[in-house]
């Protein structure tokens, strides 16, 4: 009801104005319930993360995650660094070969291993350190998508 208009509102009126009010409070109950909701996904997806994150980074083996057509770095796990005498802002965003632990065969080797797969199991490996200490190993990748990347998660 408007300030100039000074009618007295009928009981239909009053009842249609009631009714109005009634949807847009489910609306908003509803919103709010959604927006509850959401809270509590991102909340669990939190907790979910950090216990990722902590397994990741716990483990003794060197746990790689980088961009699978390029090689390209994105996290690495602390074992990762220790065993190849690197820092972490050497190896993000750079490749196993730029970084010289690789050569282009050995990885080409490995891809050439997927046959198609999404996986690789327990492969024979050279790898070098920073040092350029030859180093054997055992390695294993599998193919994930992640927010529409597809990235390889690595174990060796």
């Amino acid at each position: 009801m408007g300030i100039m208009d000074k009618r007295e509102l009928t009981y239909d009126e009053l009842v249609s104005q009631l009714q109005q009010q009634d949807v847009e409070m489910e609306k908003l109950r509803q919103q709010n319930d959604f927006l509850r909701k959401q809270h509590e996904i991102n909340e669990k997806d939190k907790e979910q993360s950090e216990k990722y994150f902590r397994i990741f980074n716990l483990n003794p083996s060197a746990v790689a995650l980088s961009v699978f057509e390029t090689g390209e770095y994105i996290e690495v796990n602390e074992s990762f660094l220790r065993i190849f005498g690197l820092k972490r802002n050497q190896v993000i965003g750079k490749t196993s070969i730029e970084l010289n632990l690789l050569t282009a065969e050995t990885r080409k080797s490995i891809m050439d291993g997927l046959k198609g797969a999404t996986s690789i199991q327990n492969y024979p490996i050279e790898i070098r350190n920073h040092f350029g200490d030859l180093r054997y190993g055992i390695f294993s990748g599998e193919i994930l998508i992640h927010c529409g990347k597809k990235l390889w998660i690595t174990v060796m």
